[in-house]
Formats: structure tokens, C-alpha cells, sequence
């Protein structure tokens, strides 16, 4: 589990410093326009929301990994 997150840490730090931040994470049109069917019938994704629980659960800041994250994962 620790080698996954230090691959997938150290993927988002290059796109990081490619100049990717979080600003560049998005959905298709569709989601985030259209409501959803099944369980999803009259919701349309909150991606901001979204966004923002998923980073907190990662570590990162605004979509950035910060460099303590990559100190706590031994990449620098």
C-alpha cells in the first residue's frame, strides 16, 4: 500500500511541477451539467466538493503535493 501511494504521490508531484494543479482536475460536461440516473436520479455532481474531500484524504493542498507529503513518503 505505501509503494502505491509513493507511485502515485510522485506521478502527481511531476505533473505538479509540469504546472498541473488542481485547477486542472475536472469531469466531462455531463457530470457536471446533466443530473445523474439510478441512486444519482436528479443530483449532478458536486465537484468541488468532490475535489476538495479527495485531496484532504491524500495529503495534498488545492490538488499540489506539499512537500511534507513527500518527506512523510521518503521521495525527497
Amino acid at each position: 500500500m505505501k509503494t502505491g501511494e509513493r507511485i502515485y504521490n510522485l506521478e502527481r508531484y511531476y505533473n505538479n511541477l509540469c504546472g498541473f494543479t488542481g485547477k486542472d482536475d475536472s469531469l466531462p460536461e455531463k457530470f457536471l451539467k446533466l443530473p445523474g440516473s439510478g441512486p444519482a436520479t436528479n443530483h449532478v455532481c458536486e465537484l468541488d466538493k468532490m475535489k476538495e474531500e479527495y485531496y484532504e484524504a491524500r495529503g495534498w493542498v488545492d490538488g499540489v503535493v506539499p512537500e511534507n507529503k513527500l518527506r512523510e513518503l521518503q521521495i525527497v
